[in-house]
C-alpha cells in the first residue's frame, strides 16, 4: 500500500487534510502474515481488495482512541478514498452525538452490510478460502489472469472482496467503539487466527515477515 495507495496524490492530500496518520509495525507479531519479498526497483504485483488481512489493517479512531471503522488488507487508492469518506461522515455524526454513539456506529455498519447483501448470518466465511479460489488467486498473482477489470457479482474476486468487507463491517457491529488497547490485546477477532500469505509482488524471492 505504501508504493501503490499512499503514494497517490489524491490519497496523500485527503490524509493530510482530514486525518492524523499513525503507523504501527506488526512485524513479528503472532497474527501477522507474510509477504513476498521483492527488490526496491521492482514494481509491486497485483492485489485484490482485502488480500493480506493479517499483514495490514486500516483503522479509524476518535481522538480518545475509540475504533469506529476498520478496513483490513490491501486497499487500492479508490478503495481507501471511499473508506475515508465513510469514516469522515461517521466521525462528524459521532461528534454531534452524546448519548447513542454505540448505536450510531453499529447502525452505520449494519447499513453497509445490507448493501453488501450480508445482513444475515455470516455462513462460514471466517477468512477461509475454497481450494478453487486459492488456485484462482495463485494464477492471478502469477500473471496468468487479470485481477482488475472484472466487474459483476459473478466475479469470484469481487465475491472474495465482499467477504473481507463483510467481516470488517461485522466486527464493528459487534464491537462498536472498542478501545485501541482492547483491540491490540486480541486483534485476531478481526483478522482471524491463521497466518495468511500476502503476495505483493511477482518475484520468486522467499517470503519475508509482513509489515
Amino acid at each position: 500500500m505504501r508504493t501503490v495507495t499512499f503514494s497517490t496524490p489524491q490519497v496523500k492530500n485527503a490524509i493530510a487534510h482530514h486525518f492524523v496518520p499513525l503507523n504501527s509495525n506488526i512485524e513479528g507479531e503472532l497474527l501477522a502474515g507474510e509477504s513476498t519479498g521483492h527488490a526496491l526497483n521492482e514494481p509491486p504485483g497485483d492485489c485484490i481488495r482485502g488480500n493480506g488481512r493479517q499483514n495490514v489493517q486500516t483503522i479509524f479512531m476518535t481522538p480518545d482512541e475509540e475504533i469506529f471503522h476498520v478496513a483490513t488488507g490491501f486497499l487500492a487508492p479508490q478503495d481507501i478514498l471511499t473508506e475515508m469518506q465513510f469514516a469522515t461522515k461517521l466521525f462528524n455524526r459521532l461528534k454531534a452525538e452524546d448519548e447513542n454513539r454505540y448505536d450510531l456506529v453499529r447502525t452505520a455498519h449494519q447499513d453497509v452490510l445490507q448493501n453488501l447483501g450480508s445482513s444475515g448470518p455470516m455462513g462460514g466465511i471466517n477468512g477461509q478460502l475454497t481450494e478453487s479460489m486459492r488456485e484462482m488467486m495463485k494464477s492471478a498473482q502469477n500473471g496468468q489472469m487479470p485481477i482488475s477489470g472484472m466487474g459483476g457479482m459473478g466475479n469470484p474476486f469481487q465475491q472474495l472482496s465482499n467477504q473481507f468487507m463483510t467481516q470488517d463491517q461485522r466486527f464493528m457491529v459487534n464491537r462498536p467503539l472498542i478501545h485501541r488497547s482492547d483491540f491490540e490485546r486480541d486483534p485476531g477477532e478481526l483478522v482471524g487466527r491463521g497466518k495468511t500469505f500476502f503476495s505483493s509482488s511477482k518475484s520468486s524471492n522467499q517470503g519475508i515477515p509482513g509489515r
